[in-house]
């Protein structure tokens, strides 16, 4: 739901040191100043830093980086030269896989909700961004094969007067008509499990009690799940 109040309270709880380091992880090389805003992403990235940060969190946690050349080849074919990084796994792919599921939920029942009634039959996941005065309108979404960062701005910061769901999740879908999506597809990591919480507390909840909202988690992470309903 985008929900700010939430996600600062979460953000100055885990210190904003921990989500700089975890940041420069996912790829983005740049130097941050550390001011509670930026646990709503006010940042100064471009496009491909937002790109390579979505895409760490995308491939479960593994860090590529990005490039626009694969191969060189010779005039006769022959091979010269191919990027060939290996893949680095920089994030807890239980935890990619968490946050994963949650960008899928907002294409769901959240601010990119037009993307399920665009494309009924195939799961994507994404973030919608909107700025102060409509400066700015951000998505980054994916499905199985593809992510794709889309941005609306000015150069002299002035309003577009677009939020990110009417603005530049519009082009990702267009992007998205003009091709053939895959499905996004899951691997269950081990050490996650579905548990249920209660709906009024958030509190972990026995299976079958009323009231309750079941999601995946992190079974190590969890308190011992009640005995009985509250």
């Amino acid at each position: 739901k985008s929900l700010n109040v939430p996600t600062v309270t979460l953000g100055m709880e885990l210190g904003l040191s921990t989500i700089a380091d975890t940041i420069w992880r996912l790829g983005v090389e740049e130097e941050m100043d550390l001011y509670p805003a930026m646990t709503l992403g006010a940042v100064n990235f471009s496009p491909l830093q937002v790109n390579q940060m979505y895409q760490t969190m995308a491939n479960n946690g593994r860090f590529i980086p990005l490039h626009s050349i694969t191969a060189i080849m010779s005039p006769e074919n022959d091979l010269l030269w191919n990027f060939d990084t290996p893949a680095e796994q920089r994030v807890d792919e239980q935890a990619t896989y968490l946050l994963n599921y949650a960008l899928h939920k907002v294409t769901l029942d959240g601010t990119a909700k037009s993307i399920r009634k665009r494309f009924p039959n195939i799961n994507m996941a994404g973030k919608t961004g909107t700025t102060d005065d409509y400066r700015d309108s951000w998505f980054s979404g994916f499905d199985k094969n593809i992510l794709i960062t889309s941005w609306i701005g000015k150069d002299n910061n002035q309003p577009v007067n677009l939020s990110g769901a009417n603005g530049a999740m519009q082009l990702f879908m267009a992007y998205q008509q003009a091709q053939e999506p895959k499905s996004l597809v899951r691997r269950f990591p081990s050490g996650l499990a579905i548990s249920h919480f209660d709906t009024a507390t958030g509190q972990l909840s026995k299976a079958g009690c009323k009231d309750t909202y079941s999601v995946p988690a992190i079974t190590d992470a969890l308190p011992p799940v009640p005995k009985k309903c509250f």
